[in-house]
Formats: structure tokens, sequence, C-alpha cells
């Protein structure tokens, strides 16, 4: 844990410090500098006699600030319990922690009895600092959980930044990541409330390091530039070489090695004789002999030592002698219980197993350290869906497949779906109330700043069907340039492994990028050649087994942000033209056809009809008495057939929570929304972005679909990227088609397929519709052959009650903004058309792809 600064300003340091004599009127600088300084100086004016009240009452004003308030209360009452808190700093400090502990828990009894509140807060942050040096983790987070219930965190800051923090790293060690990462982001909030910089430099670091661990390496590297950012001028306690040195390393795992070494000129003169940074510049340089000798080295730097003599090793092709390091490197890990490292160590070991064709124990390794650690298989809803399967994992499942297991393989991929799946729907039963605007936060503190509460929903129970005659399953587990496929039909089962000249990941970018990266110029077509290579990999090695009619596509990791009616046979027709597809998370797909009642359209417009999407009027014709809800953030009926929404979805690219519904001069976040949402065979989002899972903005599978899957939806239709205003010309057809008797994957196929063979106007300029800009991200998610039912009867709004679902079927189609013109002077206020009012998303995309890979675009074009 190299890059982890366990800084003293928060832990020991307040143990020891020693603030010179200062005057009332430093009281502020003391406490933006360093405010458990101004703690421990405030307490020794107490206990010499002083008057403090003006200076707490001026931090209060200052900072709104009342973590000191108990120091006001009379000396005579505190006088007793401050000096039993020194006792036990004096415990502390000779190293006796039990008897500190103890001599802590007594003051906080004192200090509670005499109503110092804020003061018995502190005492408990020590003991649970104590119970973390001994290894009780868990301890400590009771600890701290007594203490933030007397906590008012708003008013505050200081015993928040505090507590938050050290419950920070005590989940760390229990290798809970995702609350680690919800503890700091919290710890975060709070030091820049009160502005303290050397607090946020230790809590943007913390951040990066589990980011990293994360596989998110965006966000890693953001959290690293917000920590260098926020280095003070001159740190009091902070080691501000070691910051840089962890963003050098980061830089250099990240293949930048040039920009890496760059980042090492930051470091001071002499910093390269601390043997902590001389482990980083030996990495970053690839030169061994700038390692420091292992004496004198703590015992995580000498794990790390231990690490890169492997990793030495293993660049010049030494095998045996880098297992036998990393070998050393998870000993040495486990004895120091230190789950990083020796994760790391494990996938180091176990490429080198495979490399030595012992997949056995290199599955035995691997299914080990799964076992003993949660974060090997995340399924926390707060990090990205296609990037939550740990290397670990991976090692299974190439394990199981040269062992010659791939029907195990497949089932250990089903299972991490269905997991996530459970997750998902817990999630939805404890989230509150979500509010929009919080973009100007970091992500993880919107995270950690969303209130849990517990809101019981009802759920259906799942249900598992017997797969159609005339469909085929295709399940798909890219693997870094490893493909595995198994497709499932009537015939049986059979497996396939495909290996590509570059990583898959690329490969998909290659057709994807450009659609992704709409403006309100037509984007470019993806490049032929990508597609057909594209196709060559993923269609014709199992072509010979595509022989129904339908295909239900189970896409994994990157291969989700990928639209298959794109991809062509052998024979050069695309896939939509010979089969109708739809996709699921997991195969065997569940939740039966529920009859329900009529649509529910939710068009948040104006009050004429004549204003009313074309979809809207149809809708009305068939459904007179359909419900029509004007308000979208008003209450929903209880049960309808088919949710339509007809309004725009602001993608928060900063905290994929708030990104919400607008529309009518109101808006409803996505997690409100879906906390709300009824009962539904259908819900389809003529929306920007619905579906988008390419970047890391929604961790749920295919963009939100999980999440709506998850919420209580049969079957979605959503759109992978910006959807244009003349794409709506599908869903008018795909309602039409519907309302007609066709099954919803049949229909929108059909309607795709007649939207190709018309020539539009797009802003004065003729184009064609089999651009796949306007068809190919409209996706349906569901299970295949479903029809809609119309006969059910539509419940009133006054069976709503606050715990129960609500109504569905909001049948209705996107709102076209008739005129181009109109869209583009207001495009600030809808997004049915482009990215125009998102910029972000150009810039986020351009600090994604590779240029090289841009490069190659260029090429194919």
């Amino acid at each position: 844990m190299n890059a982890t600064l366990r800084l003293s300003i928060l832990g020991p340091l307040t143990l020891s410090l020693v603030w010179p004599a200062a005057s009332a009127a430093q009281i502020d600088e003391i406490y933006r500098r360093t405010p458990i300084a101004a703690h421990r100086w405030l307490k020794q004016q107490v206990l010499q006699g002083h008057e403090i009240a003006e200076d707490v009452e001026r931090i209060r004003r200052l900072y709104n600030e009342e973590s000191f308030s108990s120091l006001k209360l009379p000396r005579a009452h505190l006088l007793p319990w401050l000096r039993l808190e020194i006792q036990a700093v004096e415990h502390w400090e000779s190293g006796d922690l039990v008897a500190a502990r103890a001599t802590y828990q007594e003051a906080v009894k004192g200090l509670l009895e005499i109503g110092a509140k804020s003061e018995a807060i502190l005492c408990l942050y020590y003991i649970a600092e104590i119970e973390s040096e001994l290894e009780q983790f868990s301890n400590s987070l009771e600890t701290s959980s007594q203490a933030i219930d007397y906590l008012e965190p708003d008013s505050q800051p200081f015993l928040a930044g505090l507590l938050f923090e050290s419950r920070g790293y005590a989940y760390w060690y229990l290798d809970n990541l995702a609350g680690s990462i919800r503890s700091f982001g919290l710890a975060t909030r709070a030091w820049q409330s009160i502005q303290f910089q050397e607090g946020l430099v230790q809590s943007w670091n913390n951040l990066a390091v589990l980011y990293e661990e994360l596989r998110i390496p965006e966000q890693a590297e953001e959290c690293y530039r917000a920590a260098i950012s926020n280095l003070p001028a001159e740190p009091l306690h902070l080691d501000a070489d070691q910051i840089y040195a962890n963003y050098a390393v980061f830089l250099y795992r990240s293949g930048r090695k040039t920009k890496a070494r760059q980042q090492l000129a930051f470091l001071q003169p002499g910093a390269a004789g601390k043997e902590g940074l001389q482990l980083a510049i030996a990495e970053v340089l690839e030169n061994a002999e700038l390692l420091p000798p292992p004496k004198g080295l703590r015992p995580t730097e000498r794990i790390e030592r231990l690490l890169l003599l492997g990793s030495f090793a293993q660049r010049e092709e030494k095998i045996v002698e880098a297992k036998a390091f990393f070998s050393k490197v998870l000993s040495e890990a486990r004895r120091e219980d230190n789950r990083l490292l020796e994760r790391t160590a494990a996938t180091r070991l176990g490429r080198i197993l495979e490399e030595l064709g012992r997949f056995d124990e290199a599955l035995l390794l691997y299914r080990d350290l799964i076992a003993q650690a949660p974060t090997a298989r995340p399924s926390d809803q707060f990090f990205p869906y296609f990037r939550a399967v740990s290397p670990l994992f991976d090692g299974v499942i190439r394990s199981q497949i040269h062992l010659g297991q791939p029907d195990q393989a497949r089932q250990e991929i089903q299972q991490l779906t269905a997991s996530r799946q459970r997750n998902t729907a817990h999630f939805l039963s404890q989230v509150s109330r979500v509010d929009p605007g919080s973009n100007h936060l970091h992500p993880l503190i919107g995270v950690a700043t969303l209130s849990m509460k517990e809101a019981k929903h009802e759920r259906r129970e799942t249900q598992t069907f017997a797969q159609p005659a005339d469909c085929t399953i295709i399940e798909l587990w890219p693997d870094g340039n490893s493909l595995y496929l198994w497709v499932q039909n009537s015939e049986g089962t059979t497996f396939h492994q495909v290996k590509a000249p570059v990583p898959i990941r690329a490969l998909v970018d290659r057709v994807t990028t450009r659609l992704f990266e709409s403006d309100q110029a037509l984007p470019r077509r993806p490049s032929e050649l990508s597609i057909r290579r594209l196709s060559t990999l993923l269609v014709h090695p199992v072509e010979e087994r595509l022989q129904t009619r339908r295909l239900l596509i189970v896409p994994h990791k990157e291969l989700e942000a990928l639209p298959f009616e794109l991809l062509e046979l052998s024979t050069g027709v695309r896939l939509l033209s010979r089969f109708v597809i739809s996709y699921l998370p997991a195969a065997p797909p569940t939740n039966p056809p529920v009859d329900l009642g009529l649509p529910l359209i939710l068009t948040p417009a104006s009050d004429p009809d004549t204003e009313l999407p074309p979809e809207v009027h149809l809708l009305k014709q068939e459904f007179p008495k359909q419900a029509r809800i004007m308000d979208i953030a008003g209450p929903f009926p209880r049960a309808a057939t088919w949710i339509h929404v007809s309004s725009h979805l602001r993608l928060d690219d900063r905290f994929w929570l708030t990104s919400a519904f607008d529309g009518g001069g109101r808006q409803i976040t996505i997690a409100d929304f879906v906390r709300r949402m009824p009962r539904t065979q259908l819900l389809s989002l003529a929306v920007c972005d619905s579906g988008n899972s390419r970047y890391p903005v929604s961790p749920f599978w295919l963009g939100y679909a999980g999440l709506f899957l998850a919420g209580g939806t049969d079957a979605l239709v959503l759109n992978r990227w910006p959807l244009d205003e003349l794409s709506s010309k599908i869903y008018l057809d795909f309602i039409r088609a519907v309302l007609q008797g066709l099954p919803m994957d049949e229909a929108l196929r059909e309607a795709k397929l007649r939207f190709q063979q018309q020539t539009l106007t797009r802003q004065g300029v003729s184009v064609q519709g089999d651009h796949p800009f306007f068809w190919a991200g409209i996706t349906y998610v569901g299970w295949p052959g479903k029809q809609l039912n119309r006969d059910g009867q539509i419940l009133p709004q006054s069976t709503l009650t606050r715990n129960t679902w609500g109504l569905l079927i909001l049948a209705c189609g996107v709102w076209l903004l008739l005129r181009s013109i109109r869209h583009s002077t207001s495009h600030n206020q809808h997004m049915t058309v482009t990215a125009l009012d998102r910029p972000h998303n150009r810039q986020r995309l351009g600090q994604e792809v590779d240029l090289g890979l841009l490069e190659d675009l260029e090429q194919d074009r």
C-alpha cells in the first residue's frame, strides 16, 4: 500500500503535537492550517485557566464549526475529564494501548454526563484509532458508529472528518473498499467545508489508491490531480514528495512512462534518500540497482521491494526467479495481513502459473483469494459494471477454460451477474430521494452523501423460463485479447474460444467511437473494415449455429457498449436483416410477462393537444381512457402496461445518481424515478444515453438498463447514445406495430428496417436512414418474443401508497422538436436530439480514446 499515507495529522500526531503559544487573534489561522492543533491549543488554555469563549465563537462564525462547543462548559466541570484525557495520551505514547483505551472510555462516560458531547466524540475517535492499531477493525467501526450517533456532521465538520477518515481505514483493512470509498468521500467533504488542505490531500490520495485497485484509472488520476492541486505551499506535516511519487507510479503503471519520469522532477533535492521514495523511483526508472536495502525498511516497504524484484525478473523473462519472488511476497503479505499486496502478488503469481501451464494450481490460488477477499468479486452498485470484475475472477474463468471446464466457467459468470442484480434490487429498497444539482461534487462525495433510508417496495419473485424454440442465446465474455462464447439453442450448448490480435475493447472502440462522439453535425459512419474485423471475431466462429429466427445476446464487460445489429454474417448481411435481436444481462432470463393496466403517458409538455408528438396522438386514439401525466415529478398511478417517457435525460457525468429526466420545467432524478416507478411490462425511453454503457457514468448493466430491470419492468427500449430527432420515427413505427400485436423485439426490428429505407432531411441536408447513428443505438432489452397485454384496466391514483409499486406503462413517444432551428436555439433545455448541451461528453471521450486508435480510425476510413 505504498501510495497510502496515514498522515499523522489525524492520528498519532494528535498525541505529541506541541503548538507554540498563540494569541487569540491567531487561533483562526491555527485552525485553518491544522484543526487538531487548534483543538489542542484550546484545551491547553482551559487547563491553564484562560477564557476561550471568544475563540470558540470566532471559529464557529468563520467555519460553521461546533466541534469545540464542549470547551465552553464551566471549567470546573471539564477539568477532571480533560486530565483523564491527558492520562490516556500518556498511556498511548508509552505503548500501553489497552490502558489508553480504558482511560478514554472512562472519560467518555464522564463527558457525556456533563453534556460535553463534542469532547466525548473526540475521545471515541481516539478509541477507534487505538482499536485499529490493535487490528480490531470491526470494533473500531462500532466505536466510530457510536460517535456518529452523537455527531452533527453539518455543524461539526472537524469531528466528522476525523471519524470518517478513521472509518475509511478500518473498512480498507477489512477489505470493504465500497465502505472505505464512501467514508473517505465524506471525510473529503468535511475537509472541503473547512478548507483544510492537508486533510484534503490525504483523502484525495487515499481515494486515488482505492480507485487504482478497482481499476478505474480515470477517477484515480482525477484524485491524484486534486491531491497535488491542494498541496499547501508549505506543508506542515504532509510529505509532498510522496504524493508526487505516488502519482508517478500511477502514471508508470498506466503505461505513460515518459510522463511518469517527468513527474519525478517535482521531488525535492535529497528526496531520493528516503526509503519509501526510492521504491517509487526504482519502479518508474526500471532500475533494480536503485532499490533501497531491505534493512531499515518497514514491513510493507520490504514486501513492495520483493514485489518489484519479481517484476524486474518477469520483465527479463526469468520466470522461475519471478515465481519465487511473487510466492515470497504472497507469504509475507499474508503474514502482515496486507490484502492489497496479497491480491497483487496472487494475480502476478497466477499469471506465471498459467504461462507454465499449471492451470489447476492457478485456479486454486485465485479461488482461495476470492474466498478471502470480498473485493475480489465486487458487486457494489457504485462501481462501473463493466469494470467490476477483478483480475482474480478473470483468472478463475481463464483457468477453468484451459482445464476444459467451460460450463463451470459460465456458471461462475452467471452467479456473478445474479449477485449484481440482487445488489441492485437491495440498493433500490434502501435509496431515498436524491435531489439533482450536485454535479459540482466529485462522484465519490456524491455517493458518500447519499442518504440511505429503508423504504420497502414490493418486488416480484423471479422465475426461470424455458428457452423459446426459435431463439439462440449467445453469451460472450471478453478477457483482454481472448473471447469466450457460449451458444445455446434447442440443440444444446457449444463453447467457442477466439483469440484477437489486439485487445477486444480496442476493436469495440473502433466501431462505436464515432457514434458516441456525436455532435450537431452528423457523425461519420463506423468504419466498415472495423465492423468486418469485429464480425469475424464475434459472429463468424458461431455462424453455423445461428439457425433460429431470434438471437438473445448476453454481453459482458466492454461488449455491453456494442450494438450487435451492426455486425455482419460472412455473406456481408447485417445481423439486423437476418435476425430479431434482444439483450439481457444474464441467461436464462427471468421475469414473466404480467397482465397490467392500460398505458400511462408521461409527456412533460404544454397543454394543447396540437403540440403533442405523433406517438401521443396515436396512443390517445387507441386508448381514449389512457392516463396522461403532465408533471414529470408528480404522483404516478399504481399499475399500467407500458411506460414510455417523452422527456429529456440530462446525463450527469460527475455523479450518475443525479442524472435526471427533465421536462415541463420539472426534473426527476433517475434514482427517484425508479424508486417510484410502477410495475410494468415495457418501459421505453425515447431519451438520450439511457443505455449508455461506454462511460463509467452508471454502474449498471447497459447504462441504466440493469437498474430499470431491478426496479420492476419486464422489458426496455432505450438508446445507447444521444438520440436524434429523426429517430423518433422509429419509436412511432414501433408503437404502431406493438399495438397491432407484434412482439416487442420484432416490432423494433421492423421499425428499424423501415427507417433504413428512407431518405431524410436533417438540418437542411439530405441523409440516408441507414446511417447507424439513427437506428443502431435504439435497443430492446427483454425476453424474446414478448407481446404487450392490452386488456388490463387502469388502476386509479387513489390506490397509490408510499410503499407500494405504482403503475406502469407510459406509452408515448419521444417528443420531437419539430423544427431543428428551434432545437438549435434551445439546446440547453432539451436533450432529445444530440449532445450539444453536453460538451463535457466530448471532452471526456477525448481523454479516454487513445490517439493511436483515432489514427487507426482514419486509416480504416
